[in-house]
């Protein structure tokens, strides 16, 4: 009579299953039949095997990262097994974990690998399927330990991060683009890195050895950026009591990088489609001169939308609009959450002098993966720099991440208690009322000052000057 393939346990084809020899397989199931024939079959290919009936300590097993491959039973006694399998793909990702269930239905199947299994084994268990579906898991995780390898040399690279597939797709596109002269249009929200970007495609460039030079539009009064970017002559208008070059001869031979090019004024805008149909550049009160610039550009906003309430020349975007990239928020790649997070840390540990923290504990970045990152990965680099400040373990733990994500300006302040002081004079509340009120609206706006001021119905330079001087 053929014996039973549940129980039986195969010997090792030569050479197939070596690579079991130490790996750490973690099996988590309460049925004792179940869990003799998978140790019994795991030990006699070399692996070292652990076994958990309580899925509670199972957690705490995970967050050790030191196991291999994980087999977890869907339905355990007194938690989901997909619970366990939610707390190993935000602990450890990059664990494989195999689920494994006698109630085999599609759903399950399905379920399972949705919610990130590498596979699902149904009872009663095949060794021979068991053990090459482990060793294709293990050949996996190496493959995303190479992964991870690659990129960490992207980061030298580009000082770029990100292992997620759309950050990956950024990756190759930049090197595409970077060999050419191409106009390129970075969209991305407010901290999602788009000078890192332009700095990356000039450093993988045939310019590289040129110029880097960066304005940002939003930041320069209206009434002198044409003097800025393009230069003047002395005596041009009151004030010009020397020569100066302006931005794009200060980048000629190299690249020049406008952010927030939607905010750059109509007649600005003229002058700047002649600097890049022709060529060359006309500082106030001079002559044309000749130029040799590559530029890039920058926005946070939607162009055809700011072409249609006519901020902006249609012309000059198409002049522009040669290549557009695209930069996703974090909170549509939160699994470049930790990536980032780890390497904030290292790098805010050395620079604070904090060596007697070690890492970030797993609940803590469970915590950082739940945020929704309205400031994009500036607001996430803040955040671990607050916590590698105050904290006071020897790791970051989920209070020190909560304790950091707290805002001091997030409460509304107390007209009661802040401005109506009988030593107070009316001058002085006045600048605290201003203050507040300022924080409040950019706390609103994720700290841009081109929305706060349309907001306010100010100029964004009045903004930018009261900003400077209230220090926010």
């Amino acid at each position: 009579m053929a014996s039973d393939p549940s129980t039986t346990v195969v010997p090792p084809k030569q050479g197939k299953y070596l690579e079991g020899r130490g790996k750490r397989i973690l099996i988590l199931d309460d049925q004792p039949d179940s869990v003799r024939f998978l140790t019994d079959t795991l030990k006699y290919q070399g692996f070292s095997v652990i076994t958990s009936d309580d899925a509670s300590k199972a957690l705490d097993l995970v967050d050790q990262d030191a196991f291999d491959c994980i087999l977890c039973e869907v339905e355990l006694a007194h938690r989901k097994g997909f619970d366990v399998l939610s707390h190993a793909m935000t602990s450890n990702p990059s664990v494989p974990v195999i689920m494994i269930s006698g109630q085999g239905t599609i759903y399950i199947a399905v379920e399972a690998t949705k919610r990130g299994a590498f596979d699902f084994l149904e009872k009663p268990l095949n060794a021979n399927r068991l053990l090459v579906t482990i060793r294709n898991a293990l050949a996996q995780r190496q493959l995303m330990r190479e992964k991870v390898e690659v990129s960490d040399d992207t980061l030298r690279r580009y000082g770029l991060i990100g292992n997620s597939p759309v950050m990956k797709n950024l990756f190759r596109q930049i090197e595409k683009v970077a060999a050419t002269r191409s106009s390129v249009i970075i969209w991305g929200e407010t901290g999602t890195g788009k000078e890192l970007v332009a700095r990356c495609l000039h450093k993988l460039g045939g310019r590289r050895e040129g110029p880097f030079v960066a304005v940002n539009c939003a930041a320069i009064p209206k009434d002198l950026i044409e003097s800025h970017l393009f230069g003047h002559r002395k005596g041009a208008f009151t004030g010009a009591t020397v020569n100066y070059a302006g931005k794009f001869v200060e980048a000629d031979g190299g690249t020049l990088f406008l952010d927030e090019i939607a905010e750059l004024p109509l007649y600005a805008q003229a002058k700047l489609l002649r600097a890049v149909e022709q060529g060359d550049v006309e500082p106030v009160g001079g002559s044309p001169t000749r130029v040799d610039v590559r530029l890039l550009v920058a926005t946070q906003k939607q162009l055809r939308k700011s072409i249609e309430q006519g901020e902006f020349r249609e012309d000059l975007y198409h002049r522009l609009h040669v290549i557009e990239l695209a930069i996703s928020p974090l909170r549509e790649r939160q699994e470049d959450a930790v990536l980032l997070a780890n390497h904030f840390f290292k790098h805010f540990v050395d620079v604070c002098g904090r060596s007697d923290l070690t890492r970030i504990s797993p609940q803590a970045l469970r915590v950082l993966m739940s945020q929704p990152w309205p400031g994009n990965v500036r607001e996430l680099e803040h955040i671990i720099e607050r916590a590698v400040i105050f904290s006071e373990g020897p790791e970051i733990i989920a209070a020190d991440i909560h304790g950091a994500l707290e805002d001091p300006l997030a409460e509304p302040f107390s007209l009661q208690n802040d401005i109506l002081r009988s030593d107070m004079t009316f001058e002085d509340a006045k600048e605290l009322f201003e203050k507040n009120y300022l924080a409040c609206v950019l706390k609103q706006h994720n700290g841009s000052v081109v929305a706060a001021a349309k907001a306010l119905r100010i100029d964004r330079t009045s903004l930018w000057r009261k900003k400077k001087r209230h220090n926010l």
